[in-house]
Formats: structure tokens, C-alpha cells, sequence
């Protein structure tokens, strides 16, 4: 197998190497990276943290973030 090239991702879990935990980190980063682009600040970078403050802007109209409930809302 290794003759063609096959190989596992970072399938080595007695070294602390683990493809699907790194995956989601990297999923959770790039989320992260995503929300701060758009003004959002997130209260921490875990995917929780992340989804919901992206919710509570979506509901708002306004980016979440450190001032987010001292805001006055939007009237139309």
C-alpha cells in the first residue's frame, strides 16, 4: 500500500495525533476566521461560542460583540 501512495490521516492516536479532532479544530478555526470577518466577535472560538453569537446577530440585525446587549435596537 504505501507503494501506491495510500495513507491514513494523522491516524495515530498512541502520539496524540488524531484526523477527526483536527479536522473539527480546523472546522472551528475557519468559523471563527468567518464571524470576525464579518464583525462578529465571538465570545470564545469553540463552536458553540461561535454559533451562537453568529445567531444572535442574524436575530439582531447587528454584529454580536463586547458592546452587543448595551446596544439600542434598530428601529425602522
Amino acid at each position: 500500500m504505501r507503494d501506491k501512495g495510500v495513507g491514513t490521516y494523522l491516524a495515530a492516536p498512541s502520539r496524540g495525533l488524531d484526523g477527526t479532532a483536527q479536522k473539527r479544530w480546523d472546522h472551528e478555526l475557519d468559523l471563527y476566521r468567518q464571524a470576525r470577518r464579518e464583525g462578529i466577535q465571538p465570545d470564545g472560538t469553540t463552536l458553540n461560542q461561535i454559533t451562537d453569537a453568529m445567531r444572535r446577530s442574524d436575530a439582531a440585525g447587528m454584529a454580536y460583540g463586547r458592546d452587543f446587549n448595551k446596544a439600542t435596537p434598530i428601529e425602522a
